[in-house]
Order: C-alpha cells, then sequence, then structure tokens
C-alpha cells in the first residue's frame, strides 16, 4: 500500500500552485488530463485554487480536515507508547 505523508503531498500541491502551463514538459506528472483533438493537443492542471485549500488543512493551521489530522495525529502517538 503506497500512502504519502503530509509533506510529500504538500510538496506537490506547491509544485501544483507554482506550475506555469506554458514551461510545463508534456510528460510532467502534474497534468491531470491530456486530449488531443483535431484543433489540437489540450493540457489540464488540477484545480490550483482547490489545491491551496487543501494545503490549508494539511498545514495544520486552518480548516476542519487539519484539526482531524491533528486529532488523528495525536491518538496515534497515544498508541504507539
Amino acid at each position: 500500500m503506497a500512502v504519502l505523508s503530509i509533506a510529500e503531498k504538500r510538496d506537490f500541491i506547491a509544485r501544483l500552485v507554482r506550475a506555469r502551463v506554458g514551461e510545463l514538459p508534456r510528460d510532467s506528472d502534474l497534468w491531470q488530463s491530456i486530449k488531443t483533438t483535431d484543433a489540437g493537443t489540450e493540457y489540464r492542471l488540477p484545480d490550483k485554487l482547490a489545491a491551496i485549500k487543501a494545503d490549508n488543512d494539511l498545514s495544520g493551521t486552518d480548516g476542519a480536515e487539519a484539526r482531524g489530522n491533528e486529532g488523528l495525529a495525536a491518538l496515534i502517538a497515544r498508541i504507539r507508547k
């Protein structure tokens, strides 16, 4: 089972938010979809605003998910003792 750490998730989100469409290579792992049509090829990134919101949740400073993550981390810490 592959599980990403919070740091890995936040690194990916940072790369996504900072990405400039015109500068990304065609084989970038940031592309959400690549569609070829008669008019050409359409490259699409995930929603950057949604990524920023997810990062806020992962940061532990804001959002309901962040509070849930903190509670889970505290529970895991108690179990490991």
